[in-house]
């Protein structure tokens, strides 16, 4: 006897030691009732909790629409999860603990949503759900960002359509989906054996008519490029920017220096757009795909001037526009740009060694101003002597009388000897006569002047060489 009672005792002792600690209020199953709230969350003082009328209906539609046996714990913890764990998780675990063995509970079909909020700490808490094999769990994290802590019924009915939505789904396509699903999977698989058809196509059928073509194409972009890697390098170069830094933004070199950052900025835009489209072609080529390469050239490029690295932004920044071209056109507005960068750097580059470089292109445009000036008075100059000149030619020719008009006819007649018109005696000399500009009282424009010269700010300078139960806390 005393050893019956001694196994008793301890299977007892057993018992109570593995069964979960339950320290919160914990309901009783009621058949009928679906939600459960406890009495120290309405009976708060600071914060208490009234679920709406309807929250019961609510859930008891949507158990009756998909089926599933919906149970709703809202308690309130003074319990810390256990490491690993969240608040949500651990009360969930303890509650489908305490209620799985009971003979009323639906083991096969039930969505069990547990709200644990913190006795310390009214506006934190957790929520989990554990549901029965079939059914899915929701993200119930992402349920809680959007709807905690200001909308617990919501949070709780977003998590229990989620469960039916679900399961509506996957009835579905286990059933009344599957011939769809068959015809679906069957067109899928028609379209990826096509498709891979038309890539052994094309990549098998010898593609000599583009070889050609792509190789000329590439050769023309490597020229354009080669051409405009030398001014590139020097633009980017640390000790350019440095120097371009330097000088001074303002006064007599603002609008020199607005002209060289857009052409900058334009020329840096096409090259580094040229560079990629051109790497792209050669490594089409080098793969044997001779018409994918010949029509990334070809084809349609989109130049974004507002997109430089950072670095290079902050000097030559400043636009943000974009333009598109096609092949062709593209690598002639490439070489417009690289000149108008030409241009400018080249101007630049006089000052570079210099003790003021900014000094030195004040003097520098001073001086070609004044040759401009001094240019446009001697083409005026020109203009009036050559004006007047043809003025007094004109005078002469008027002065012509009749007679003197009909002089060389007379000599061509009578051989120089005399003739008589009208009874006077005309005596005609046959001696050859010469007639120049230095004849002329006019005066020539001076030997040194240069009439058809024309100056340009930017024709001066050096020559640039190219070349189980789910949950979380809130």
């Amino acid at each position: 006897m005393k050893n019956k009672l001694f196994g008793i005792t301890i299977a007892s002792i057993i018992f109570l030691s593995s069964a979960p600690a339950w320290a919160d209020w914990q309901p009783v199953l009621t058949p009928g009732q679906s939600v459960y709230i406890d009495p120290a969350l309405v009976n708060h003082v600071a914060s208490p909790i009234k679920f709406q009328a309807d929250l019961e209906k609510q859930i008891d539609e949507l158990q009756a629409k998909s089926g599933i046996n919906y149970y709703v714990w809202a308690i309130e913890t003074s319990d810390t999860p256990q490491k690993g764990k969240s608040l949500g998780v651990q009360k969930t675990d303890e509650a489908i603990a305490a209620w799985s063995g009971l003979s009323a509970f639906p083991r096969d079909n039930y969505t069990l949503i547990v709200w644990a909020r913190r006795a310390d700490n009214p506006a934190k808490g957790g929520m989990g759900i554990n549901v029965s094999n079939g059914l899915k769990k929701p993200d119930v994290p992402a349920i809680l960002k959007e709807y905690m802590p200001r909308n617990p019924q919501g949070a709780v009915m977003a998590i229990a359509r989620d469960v039916a939505e679900t399961k509506a789904v996957n009835a579905f396509l286990g059933k009344a989906g599957s011939v769809a699903l068959l015809l679906l999977g069957i067109s899928i698989l028609g379209v990826l054996l096509l498709l891979c058809w038309q890539v052994a196509v094309d990549t098998l059928k010898p593609n000599f008519a583009y070889k050609t073509k792509s190789e000329e194409s590439i050769g023309s972009w490597k020229t354009a490029t080669s051409n405009a890697a030398s001014i590139y390098q020097e633009l980017t170069d640390d000790k350019t920017i440095e120097f371009y830094t330097a000088l001074e933004k303002e006064g007599e070199l603002a609008d020199f220096l607005k002209k060289t950052n857009i052409a900058a900025n334009r020329f840096l835009c096409f090259y580094q757009t040229a560079i990629e489209a051109l790497n792209g072609a050669v490594e089409s080529q080098k793969l044997g795909n001779y018409k994918t390469a010949y029509l990334k050239l070809v084809g349609v490029h989109t130049v974004n001037f507002g997109k430089l690295p950072l670095e290079k932004a902050s000097i030559f920044g400043g636009l943000d526009d974009t333009e598109t071209f096609d092949g062709d056109c593209f690598l002639a507005s490439l070489d417009n740009a690289t000149k108008e960068a030409l241009k400018c750097w080249s101007i630049l580059k006089l000052s570079v060694n210099t003790e003021n470089p900014s000094a030195f292109l004040k003097q520098y445009f001073a001086q070609k101003e004044k040759e401009r000036k001094e240019q446009e008075k001697r083409e005026l100059q020109y203009r009036v002597w050559a004006a007047a000149l043809k003025a007094k030619k004109r005078d002469s020719a008027a002065r012509l009388t009749k007679t003197e008009r009909e002089i060389p006819l007379l000599n061509k007649v009578a051989g120089g000897s005399s003739s008589t018109i009208n009874n006077n005696t005309v005596y005609v000399d046959n001696s050859s006569h010469s007639s120049s500009w230095g004849s002329s009282s006019g005066s020539s424009p001076s030997s040194d002047s240069n009439i058809s010269s024309s100056s340009d700010w930017g024709s001066s300078g050096s020559d640039y060489s190219s070349s189980d139960s789910s949950g979380g806390d809130y």
